[in-house]
């Protein structure tokens, strides 16, 4: 995980909703200070969720998958805290999209919320 101290950083997901092999990036939020990135990654074990990039002089501080994994075990009020900020804030077309098409899978459609967003970020695209 990433944690931003200083400088901004663009937020850019896929949209997987465009005409098939014409996925775009769409740019979805600025990070500044106090904000980070990265949790989506530590929370479900996937590559990544989004492509961030600096657009400004950064200073920011990185936290090693191991160590995050060992703080999430510690304490997993830490980790459901993360977890909640990802539900909450997280709302790009793609997303919303999966999340609704796993809704209409009849044995998904009384899943929680975090199991369903768990399944959204570690799907395999072919």
């Amino acid at each position: 995980m990433y944690f931003i101290q200083s400088g901004k950083f663009l937020v850019e997901v896929e949209d997987i909703l465009q005409p098939l092999g014409e996925y775009d990036q769409i740019a979805v939020r600025t990070l500044e200070s106090g904000h980070f990135f990265g949790e989506i990654s530590a929370l479900y074990g996937c590559k990544r969720s989004a492509t961030v990039r600096a657009i400004d002089y950064c200073v920011y501080g990185e936290l090693d998958p191991k160590e995050t994994q060992v703080i999430f075990d510690m304490d997993p009020a830490v980790k459901r805290r993360f977890e909640k900020h990802a539900a909450d804030t997280y709302d790009d077309r793609t997303r919303c999209f999966l999340l609704q098409s796993l809704r209409q899978v009849d044995y998904l459609e009384d899943a929680p919320f975090e199991l369903l967003s768990e399944m959204v970020y570690t799907l395999k695209w072919f």
